[in-house]
């Protein structure tokens, strides 16, 4: 268990970087939830290859990186090149 209480993703090295959709407050033991947490790059080196220090905000340490916040900012799930980035809606 890491310094936020997550078990590492052993399980789940054909998921690292996927995002999952799920009704409710549910996070499966084997997946990390999308809530800001910020991580320590030598304990989930998959992961932070992935995603790298796409959704850090300037607070974190040499040695880590955050997770997204979708929870947190209400920003929702968008495929597409925008990755990690924030638009604003095009709606009127």
């Amino acid at each position: 268990i890491n310094q936020n209480g997550y078990n590492f993703n052993l399980l789940t090295k054909n998921k690292i970087g996927f995002v999952f959709n799920a009704h409710g407050n549910v996070v499966p033991d084997d997946c990390l939830a999308c809530d800001g947490y910020v991580l320590k790059s030598a304990d989930y080196r998959k992961l932070h290859a992935v995603i790298g220090t796409t959704f850090n905000t300037g607070s974190e340490a040499s040695d880590e990186f955050r997770i997204p916040d979708y929870n947190i900012t209400k920003r929702f799930l968008q495929p597409g090149k925008y990755f990690g980035e924030i638009i604003e809606a095009g709606l009127s």
